[in-house]
This record gives C-alpha cells, sequence and structure tokens, in this order.
C-alpha cells in the first residue's frame, strides 16, 4: 500500500476511533487494556498498529473524561430539600389517614370555640366562595411567621379543605387532578411547621349542600 494510501486509511481509522470513543470513553477496563497491550508491543519491539491506535485512543478517553464530569455536576440548593420533603409525607401517611373526617364530624370540631377552618385557595377563590367562617391563607404565602400570625397556638384544632372536596367542578371550585389536591401538601407542611392538630374533609359534597354553609358572592339557580 502506497504511503497516501495508508495515511488515508489512518485518518478514516481514526475518525471512527474518535467517533466510538463517545460510547466508552468511562469503561476503565478497556482504558487499562489497551495501554497493557501498547506496553507490550513496544517492549517486545512489535509496533501494531492496533495498538497504537488503542493506545491513542486510552489517552485520548482520558483527557475527556473530567471534561464530561464537570458538564453532569448540578449545583445543590440547600434552601429546596426535595428528598426531605417525600421522606416527611411518606412518614405522614398513616397519620392522615387518621385524620380524615366526615361532613358532620368536620362541622362538630368547627364549632369548638378555639378552632379554625383554614382554606388555604387563592385570595380570590376564597373570594368567590368559602365555608362559612373559613379563614384564607393562600398556601404560596405559608412561612413560618404568616402561620403563627393566622393561627397562632400550634396545638388548636384546624381543619382544612379544598376544590377536591366538592363535586360542583365550577368556579371556584374546579377540580384538580387527585395526586395534586391542595388538601395534600396542605397537610404535610401544616405538620412540617409543627402544627399537628389538623383535620381534613374527607367527603366529596356540593357547595350547595345546606349542611356545609357554603357563602359564595354567586348566585345559583334553584335546583
Amino acid at each position: 500500500m502506497s504511503g497516501g494510501s495508508q495515511g488515508q486509511a489512518v485518518c478514516r481509522k481514526t475518525g471512527r476511533l474518535i467517533l466510538f470513543a463517545s460510547g466508552i470513553f468511562l469503561n476503565r477496563s478497556f482504558i487499562e487494556e489497551q495501554i497493557g497491550l501498547a506496553y507490550l508491543s513496544w517492549w517486545k519491539g512489535e509496533y501494531y498498529m492496533r495498538h497504537v491506535f488503542g493506545l491513542a485512543l486510552a489517552l485520548m478517553v482520558i483527557a475527556l473524561a473530567p471534561v464530561h464530569a464537570e458538564e453532569v455536576q448540578v449545583p445543590a440548593n440547600p434552601q429546596v430539600d426535595y428528598r426531605g420533603f417525600v421522606e416527611m409525607a411518606a412518614g405522614l401517611q398513616d397519620y392522615r389517614s387518621k385524620r380524615l373526617v366526615d361532613l358532620a364530624t368536620f362541622r362538630q370540631l368547627a364549632a369548638q370555640p378555639d378552632a379554625i377552618i383554614l382554606d388555604t385557595r387563592s385570595a380570590a377563590a376564597f373570594q368567590t366562595g368559602h365555608i362559612s367562617g373559613a379563614v384564607n391563607l393562600p398556601f404560596s404565602d405559608f412561612t413560618e411567621e404568616k402561620l403563627a400570625e393566622v393561627i397562632g397556638d400550634k396545638n388548636r384544632p384546624i381543619l382544612i379543605y379544598c376544590n377536591n372536596n366538592f363535586s360542583d367542578n365550577m368556579r371556584p371550585v374546579r377540580l384538580k387532578s387527585a395526586p395534586l389536591a391542595l388538601n395534600i401538601p396542605t397537610f404535610i407542611n401544616l405538620h412540617g411547621y409543627g402544627y399537628e392538630n389538623i383535620h381534613e374533609l374527607a367527603d366529596v359534597v356540593s357547595i350547595r349542600d345546606p349542611d356545609l354553609a357554603w357563602k359564595s358572592a354567586a348566585v345559583f339557580a334553584p335546583r
């Protein structure tokens, strides 16, 4: 084979090896094998072209690996703890199941002098309609200071409800995706901030139900 043909073949093979490197750049055994073969070839005085290419590829892999590692590193945000939230939610599953109450019990608990019905929907939704006697603190406004201002005593009974407690699916109680129902993060966050005496409405009722005592700015047509 002429020198020009050999050079072209070398270039083509080098190109294929570079492309191939992207798939094996973290394969340590491959690197060790190629370095070992190249060294053995040199020691015996047998400069096999495939061993030379293997060594070149191994060295290229070593050079590229740190760059790749830096690209995939994501800095941690100490103010966001997803794992902590998941662990907290899992730990509350059984406790929450024992704090679910029907509408009759919900109303009885709400009648206690120190109880608070906490509506964590948006201020606009609350103004359009809410359970009579409820106090609005939008979930997005939850902070330790704001909760203390609105609720006060951490031992007082807190009753919560959300859009998914209603069968109407109309403004202001549009149905949400069940796993994303507002009651769930509300319960978890209240407990996480130290408010453990929580009771969650379990029933699905209509806002027209007289037992609910819904207070609305809207005028409903008769049934």
